[in-house]
């Protein structure tokens, strides 16, 4: 449901789990995040979400999801600013971001 461009954008704020506890939730949260029909104010719930998995060894999916929140162009300046300023995001997760952003919301370069 959260991957299908045609539901709505409610139903796909309504799909974000409270937290990620498991390769599911951080799927869903992904799905979401790639629908175009999210809205602004969906996506910025997403950096209190992956942020606190990007360490996670066994979450492949985070660090992907906020590669793809940056590259959407409605992103929040505040929520990307939260992804690279907030103390839980890694190094390399700024390089990646950095490198690979296309959202003109970014002053990525720090």
């Amino acid at each position: 449901m959260a991957a299908n461009p045609n539901t709505p954008s409610g139903v796909l704020g309504s799909l974000l789990p409270a937290t990620i506890e498991s390769n599911a939730d951080a799927e869903v949260v992904g799905a979401v995040v790639r629908n175009p029909a999210t809205k602004p104010a969906t996506l910025a719930k997403v950096p209190d979400l992956i942020l606190p998995r990007l360490h996670a060894q066994d979450d492949p999916f985070s660090f992907g999801t906020g590669v793809e929140l940056t590259r959407r162009a409605d992103t929040s300046a505040a929520a990307l600013s939260e992804l690279i300023t907030d103390e839980r995001s890694t190094t390399e997760f700024r390089k990646v971001i950095a490198r690979e952003t296309t959202s003109t919301n970014c002053a990525c370069g720090y």
